[in-house]
């Protein structure tokens, strides 16, 4: 099987820092102020920011394109976030905001000619990233590209990460995870009810659910065999979860594809030291749960900590920061890869273990009769 799904993978992370700026860096605030958003929280902004690409639409397609916030949170924010801004208007702020921001964090590196060579390839790889059933990313892709490189890095980042997110939403339906089964097992597999903030209630209210729903997400996950009565994930509950990363990675394969082996290894190397700049910062992609990434000494990154990695929290950026930051400046590792071949379709992962009857067991009975077991 080719090694691109685990390319995707770690593009990804490399890439998230990057796309985090938007969200993250205070310059984005400050913009969103200017526009008229209420800044004593990050919401309005996010909404405005992420929303968009998509044009003055209302809360259900937002509910549903984001995935794991509350409908009744999303309502609270969407339409009223256009009576603030109209979409264009955003479009252009959201640029500014992220030309401001890294222009501060990464000074004349901007200007150099390594940015430039970045951009061209995360563009190519971006124009490869397919869009058919995915909402956000063609969204995104239908956006005209900005003059500036790290402009254009940006943007490519932004169609990249919406492209795995929508893959990633695909693969939890084939699971049948609801949005807060989505959440509640993905903390369990980043190591149950105490080791990070996304097991708790309280964190789940920032997505808008209740410690009740929370609860009752747990308990369906449970009777299904996937989360311990501690909260952490059995055996079975990784399996699946692992299952479902690797479907995701196959179907953010295709980009770096496209863009080939040694395409992917340059822009790894060249997101180094953005990447380093940008955590050293404490840029990271905004999460209740998640500590935020301070500076070390002698240019080091802290340990990765528990996280499975996947985009469940497609709706307000997952916590990766500390999961990928120990990989963000290493050197690549990737498999030798065979060259990019158009005409080579995507391998698929191994089926998961057999799973109890649940929403999910119609569509991959469908899957295994064709064959295409995730």
């Amino acid at each position: 099987m080719s090694d691109y799904p685990s390319v995707a993978r770690r593009m990804w992370q490399q890439l998230e820092p990057l796309h985090a700026t938007a969200y993250s860096a205070p310059e984005a605030q400050r913009v969103a102020a200017g526009l008229g958003y209420d800044t004593t929280s990050r919401r309005p902004g996010y909404f405005a920011w992420r929303t968009a690409p998509l044009g003055a639409v209302g809360p259900e397609l937002v509910t549903a394109a984001f995935y794991t916030f509350a409908p009744r949170l999303v309502a609270q924010y969407v339409p009223r976030i256009w009576a603030t801004a109209r979409p264009g208007a955003v479009l252009d702020a959201r640029l500014r905001a992220v030309d401001r921001a890294l222009s501060r964090l990464l000074g004349d590196r901007l200007s150099g000619p390594e940015v430039a060579e970045a951009a061209q390839l995360a563009r190519r790889a971006a124009e490869n990233a397919h869009a058919v059933a995915r909402p956000l990313a063609a969204a995104n892709r239908d956006l005209p590209w900005p003059g500036p490189p790290h402009l254009v890095l940006w943007q490519a980042a932004a169609v990249l990460r919406e492209h795995r997110g929508d893959g990633h939403l695909a693969t939890l339906l084939t699971w049948g995870l609801d949005p807060c089964e989505a959440l509640v097992s993905h903390a369990a597999a980043g190591g149950g009810r105490d080791r990070h903030g996304w097991a708790a209630p309280a964190s789940a209210a920032a997505r808008g659910w209740s410690a009740q729903e929370w609860s009752d997400a747990h308990d369906r996950l449970a009777a299904r065999g996937w989360i311990a009565p501690d909260g952490s994930a059995t055996a079975w509950g990784l399996r699946e979860r692992e299952a479902i990363e690797r479907l995701t990675d196959q179907l953010a394969a295709g980009p770096w594809r496209a863009l080939g082996r040694s395409g992917a290894e340059r822009l790894h190397l060249l997101l180094r030291p953005l990447n380093h700049a940008l955590l050293a910062a404490g840029i990271r992609p905004p999460d209740a749960g998640a500590a935020p990434v301070t500076p070390c000494s002698r240019g080091e990154l802290p340990p990765a900590r528990g996280a499975v990695g996947a985009v469940d929290a497609v709706g307000a950026v997952d916590a990766v920061g500390a999961a990928a930051a120990a990989s963000l400046i290493s050197p690549p590792r990737f498999s030798p890869l065979p060259p990019s071949s158009p005409s080579s379709p995507p391998s698929l992962a191994p089926p998961p273990p057999a799973r109890s009857a649940g929403p999910s067991a119609p569509v991959v009975a469908v899957l295994a009769a064709r064959g295409s077991t995730p």
